[in-house]
């Protein structure tokens, strides 16, 4: 049977978290190759910018290195040119200090000139405080006169007089492969400087190295000085190039600024030197920087953006998911009646709407379950049935038809949808039409249309414009007991899915017709039971008034457990009982009635309750079902005494009630309940009743009724009783304490409810005792 414990669980999550930083991380490893890309473009742009910077270095420092040598081989030919008019004679000795002044005048680079012969004696100069000198021991005329040849230029040296850093040109004339004298002009590291003007880049520097490695001429000023004219051949690229090589320099970081640099350095070739050109590396990588930080702003904007994206868009796609995933587990907890309140045109609409089809089958199975376990009212399960499918599958009319005894023809019990009264006539022949082919078949018929011409369906349906249908066999074991007959009168395909629901709905309908017949069957034999043991009670005995009610627990039976009896033993003594046997129904109806005759025979026999109940309790034990027992009082009833004298079989003591108002309290007498072991023991009490006063007997019926988790027991029974004992005719007391009952419990028992009441007149007097049975 199918209920909301027959639901499968499912454990579904709430949180979608971890979904959404899923989708977060989908489009972080997306950009992963973006950001790869800009940092190869990045790394790529830093070489280009590289080579470009360091190519540029290059080519300026052979640019200057080409124009140093060009000032050079300039200066050495105006000085062979002079050299050769004075050592041929063409300008007198006389004129030479003259001479070599016109040439320093026109050559304003020129510091000063002197002309030495072969021993190194200044033999003309355009200072008169040079002549005369001996030149043999400086540096430059050894280093001139060792290297032989006709020209020369010296390295870096500080003058002694003015303190700059000069260096000498000189052009020699030999004769016969020896020297005879030769020009040589001072000329200061400024000419150097002047000749890199314009050809740098604004943050460059230069630096024009001789072949010591010293400083001739720099932009730097810390170079410029003169005890800066250290050797520097200890940077790579200027060691290299004093090699004859071009050569690059890169990330070096300089001593003298504490900055890193990169640039090159070219060769002088004709005279050793070397021109550097070096460039701080930040400054020349400053737009490549600025490019990559304008980059990485634009590709951390665009990430940003994305994963806002990709948040809002995951957000918009796991709100509804999240939403479906609770309604899901509300449906998953038995909430049959959840629906989705999802509206949306994509593929989660259409799995919201799948999601609501589900759960409307499933509330349709429930509610056909349910009522094929607990509607006993074959009447209304037909209904239910037929009403639980046209809701279930949409179709526009439903009916529900059993087939008869005979197995002859099919007879419609309940319709639902569009269909009039009229199908409570229909009756199908079996092996007529789709419904009687169903039936014969044990198939699921669809193509309904075709067999419209069937006579009965005919004038039914004809009328409805039916355009499809289906007709589904309802089978219990082996057997075809009926048919569900559903019909759409517009044109419409009926799928796999209507017809398995159909099937599905079908079969939990047979097992309610089948528990309904059974309970039909159970429910007459009940009844007649139940008829043939009610007791004749009588309205009075003496000074006495008896009434007596009895209600079961379901509304449909008639019978139950609890029962009750009041029969003459001898001439003024009555039997009183009341008791409650474990169950419900046939079982417990049959128990009840054993066990009432039992009783009877007992006390014709013995007329002292314990004995009574003590034989009963031994042959209970050995009749009723292991798990079965029964709670009863039993009682005698001496009317000229006005006495009760009652034993107890585990069951409440009656109330007594005195005509002033007062509730007497009595001790309960011991005694188990009977039928669960073979030898008991019990006691008796006796009560003496005063006119006016009055006795209740009573099952836990009443006082186990309940509202909200109270009982009637502990809030209502004893004003009740005080309430009603105001109604003169004692069975309006009992009438009116049955309904203060059911109000309390909200008209449904969960236990049937037995009552039966005793009160002695109020005129009534004391007459001659009989004889009170022994204790």
């Amino acid at each position: 049977m199918l209920g909301c414990s027959g639901v499968i669980p499912m454990n579904l999550p709430i949180g979608f978290r971890r979904l959404k930083r899923r989708l977060m991380a989908y489009v972080i490893v997306a950009l992963a190759p973006l950001i790869v890309l800009d940092t190869l473009a990045q790394n790529q742009a830093w070489k280009t910018r590289k080579d470009a910077v360091l190519q540029n270095s290059l080519n300026i420092a052979m640019g200057i290195s080409g124009a140093v040598e060009s000032f050079i081989v300039n200066l050495q030919a105006m000085q062979r040119a002079s050299a050769t008019a004075l050592a041929a004679g063409v300008v007198p000795p006389s004129r030479a200090a003259s001479y070599l002044a016109k040439i320093r005048a026109a050559n304003p680079d020129i510091r000063s000139s002197i002309v030495v012969d072969a021993r190194g004696i200044v033999v003309a100069s355009d200072s008169p405080k040079m002549s005369g000198q001996d030149m043999s021991g400086t540096p430059w005329f050894k280093d001139f006169v060792q290297r032989g040849g006709n020209s020369y230029v010296s390295d870096a040296f500080v003058s002694g007089r003015t303190g700059g850093v000069m260096f000498s040109v000189a052009a020699a004339i030999r004769e016969g492969g020896r020297l005879k004298l030769a020009l040589v002009c001072t000329v200061e590291h400024r000419v150097l400087t002047e000749l890199s003007k314009g050809r740098l880049p604004r943050d460059a520097s230069i630096a024009i190295i001789d072949t010591k490695g010293r400083v001739v001429a720099s932009n730097v000023p810390e170079l410029e000085r003169a005890r800066q004219t250290v050797d520097r051949s200890y940077v790579p690229s200027i060691r290299t190039a004093l090699e004859g090589k071009s050569a690059f320099l890169t990330d070096w970081r300089d001593p003298l600024h504490k900055d890193v640099e990169m640039g090159a350095a070219s060769p002088v070739e004709r005279i050793g030197w070397v021109v550097s050109v070096m460039q701080n590396q930040a400054t020349a990588f400053k737009p490549v920087e600025e490019s990559r930080r304008r980059d990485v702003a634009i590709l951390l904007l665009f990430a940003a953006l994305s994963l806002l994206l990709a948040w809002f868009f995951g957000h918009q796609i796991t709100s509804s998911v999240e939403q479906l995933t609770k309604d899901a587990s509300r449906l998953a907890a038995g909430e049959l009646t959840t629906r989705s309140a999802i509206n949306r045109d994509d593929e989660i609409g259409q799995l919201a709407r799948s999601f609501n089809q589900m759960a409307g089958n499933l509330e349709a199975l429930h509610n056909i379950s349910r009522a094929a376990g607990a509607v006993l009212d074959i009447d209304a399960l037909f209904q239910s049935v037929a009403s639980e499918v046209a809701k279930a599958t949409g179709f526009d009319m439903c009916g529900l038809g059993l087939v008869s005894e005979d197995k002859r023809e099919i007879s419609f019990v309940a319709a639902s949808g569009a269909w009039s009264s009229a199908w409570r006539d229909l009756r199908i022949p079996v092996g007529s039409g789709a419904c009687g082919r169903a039936v014969l078949e044990k198939e699921t018929v669809l193509d309904v249309v075709a067999h419209i011409d069937d006579e009965p369906c005919r004038r039914l349906l004809a009328p409805e414009s039916i355009c499809s249908g289906a007709i589904v066999p309802i089978v219990a074991g082996d057997e075809v007991i009926g048919v569900l007959a559903a019909y759409h009168r517009t044109p419409r395909q009926i799928g796999e899915n209507d017809a398995r629901l159909s099937t599905t709905m079908a079969s939990l309908a047979a097992v309610g017709i089948q528990n309904a017949r059974a309970y039909e069957r159970e429910h007459r034999i009940a009844a007649t039971l139940q008829r043939s043991f009610l007791p004749d009670i009588p309205a009075g005995v003496g000074d006495f008034e008896v009434a007596h009610v009895y209600r079961p627990a379901h509304k449909e039976a008639e019978v139950g457990g609890d029962f009750y009896d009041f029969f003459r033993i001898k001439a003024d003594c009555y039997g009183v009982v009341i008791g409650d046997v474990a169950g419900k129904g046939l079982s417990a109806a049959v128990d009840a009635v054993m066990s009432k005759y039992m009783l009877r025979a007992f006390a014709s026999e013995d007329h002292q309750p314990q004995q009574v109940l003590r034989r009963l309790n031994e042959a209970l034990s050995h009749s009723l079902e292991s798990s079965s027992f029964i709670t009863l009082i039993f009682g005698i009833l001496d009317v000229p005494a006005r006495t009760l004298t009652f034993a107890c079989a585990g069951h409440e003591p009656p109330l007594l009630y005195r005509s002033d108002g007062q509730t007497a309290e009595f001790r309960k007498p011991a005694g188990r309940v009977a039928g669960a072991l073979p030898e008991a023991d019990y006691e008796t009490d006796t009560l003496q009743l005063n006119a006016g006063d009055c006795l209740l007997f009573y099952t836990d019926g009443v006082t186990e009724a309940r509202n909200n988790g109270e009982f009637f027991r502990d809030i209502g029974l004893r004003d009740a009783v005080l309430e009603c004992l105001r109604e003169k005719p004692i069975q309006a007391l009992i009438d009116g304490l049955l309904q203060r009952v059911l109000d309390f419990a909200g008209g449904e028992v969960r236990d049937d409810i037995a009552m039966l009441a005793i009160r002695l007149t109020e005129n009534s007097q004391l007459q001659a005792r009989c004889p009170s049975p022994k204790t």
